[in-house]
């Protein structure tokens, strides 16, 4: 009975544990000029769940985003009344990343976007130092 307990102790804390790893991102906004644009609509959608998280940028032009999934795609994008959007596709998040992705937008009409397309991250498998 005591090995029971304890396995179903194991199997309830690994179940527990299994979707709490998390990967965060944040940024600065600024206009071409290097301005910060405070009040920018940042959206991040998972692109494997469509599940969309909004935030808005601070008044230093700051936004982050602490608990997003590790291990997925994302794809952000970030408007501001009077700037042309900036789309970033691609952006794959792993387990402990703490990713900056720093938002450069133009002037222009709403309609007018500006994309960014990730590529993947190599990862170091031969040696675990940072």
């Amino acid at each position: 009975m005591n090995r029971l307990c304890r396995r179903l102790i194991f199997v309830a804390l690994a179940a527990a544990f299994a979707d709490n790893v998390y990967a965060a991102l944040h940024g600065t906004v600024t206009d071409t000029t290097g301005a910060v644009v405070s009040g920018a609509t940042v959206t991040v959608v998972n692109a494997g769940t469509g599940i969309a998280t909004v935030r808005k940028t601070d008044g230093a032009g700051y936004y982050i985003f602490p608990q997003l999934q590790a291990g997925n795609v994302y794809r952000v994008t970030i408007t501001a009344d009077g700037f042309e959007a900036f789309v970033a596709d691609g952006v794959t998040l792993n387990v402990n990343d703490n990713r900056e992705l720093n938002a450069k937008l133009g002037v222009g009409a709403v309609a007018q976007t500006i994309q960014v397309v990730a590529g993947a991250l190599e990862v170091e498998t031969a040696n675990t130092q940072l």
